[in-house]
Order: structure tokens, then sequence, then C-alpha cells
């Protein structure tokens, strides 16, 4: 494999990655922001904005070493600052859930369009291999990242989970 070749492949990943941190990143920022906690929008957070939340290491470098995965910065929370209608242990688990339920989402549209794609043109993506390529990653990559996420393991989105249930 060219260097040329090894660099395209581990773009054609970053791309999908940057795109699912970021919207699992907002996805708990919004869902926050829903319950009345605007900590994440005060600090510029509730963007969809890969700027906003790239970790220098997990979300650029260790990528661009070949490293399987990688991490945003955590949007931070006051659960002290939820609505007083909403349990703060549900508000929690609420805005907790939305990360992985986001990455879910994203593997969805990426498989939908997918299926749209050979359905109605199925030269498509035959033609534009590089297309195709995207959204399998993005099929495989969010699924990958909503699964992990969900592990009981702080500071995963599934330890903040079990300990609200």
């Amino acid at each position: 494999m060219s260097l040329d070749e090894i660099l395209w492949s581990r773009l054609t990943y970053l791309v999908p990655l940057l795109l699912s941190l970021s919207v699992h990143e907002w996805a708990h920022a919004w869902s926050a922001m829903r319950l009345g906690d605007d900590t994440a929008a005060r600090l510029g957070r509730l963007t969809m904005n890969p700027l906003a939340h790239i970790d220098a290491l997990g979300t650029l470098l260790l990528p661009l070493l070949g490293v399987p995965f990688g991490w945003a910065r955590p949007v931070p929370i006051n659960p002290t600052r939820f609505r007083r209608n909403v349990s703060m242990r549900m508000a929690v688990l609420l805005t907790a859930a939305a990360g992985p339920l986001s990455n879910l989402g994203l593997a969805a549209l990426c498989a939908t369009l997918m299926g749209l794609a050979y359905r109605f043109s199925p030269m498509l993506l035959v033609a534009q291999p590089a297309l195709a390529q995207l959204l399998q990653i993005g099929v495989f990559l969010n699924v990958v990242l909503a699964l992990f996420n969900l592990l009981p393991i702080p500071p995963l989105d599934g330890s903040r989970i079990v300990d609200a249930l």
C-alpha cells in the first residue's frame, strides 16, 4: 500500500469520525438545553461544528495514525440547572442516552442512503466508490460508537445511564 493510499484511507475514516463525534456531542448539549441546562450553549458547545468538539489527540492524531477509534471533548452539563419538572436522575439519563442514540440515527441515515442509492440508482455507488466507502464507514463507525459508549465504564455514557437507573 502506497503512502497516498494510506493517507486517503485515514482521511476517508476521519471525515465520518468528525461528523459522528460532533453530532454525538451536539446531541448531549441539545438534550441538556431542552431539559433546562444551558451550560454547553453558554460555552459554545451547542453546535455541530467539529472545531468546538475536537480533542487534538483523540479526534485527530490517533485516527490519522491509524488507531481505529477516537473521542471528542465531552460536553459539560450541570444537573442542578435542569428544570424542576424532570427528576435530576431522569434528566442525566436522557442527556447521556442522547449521544449513543444520535450515533444510531446517523448509522440508520447512512444505511438508508445506501439502500436508496442501490434501489434507485444501482450504478451510483459503483461509479462513486468513495461515496460508497464513506457511507459504509458511517454505518459501521456509528454502530460501534453507540455500542462502545453504552458500556457502563466511566466516563462513557453507559456509566451515567446505569448511575441514573
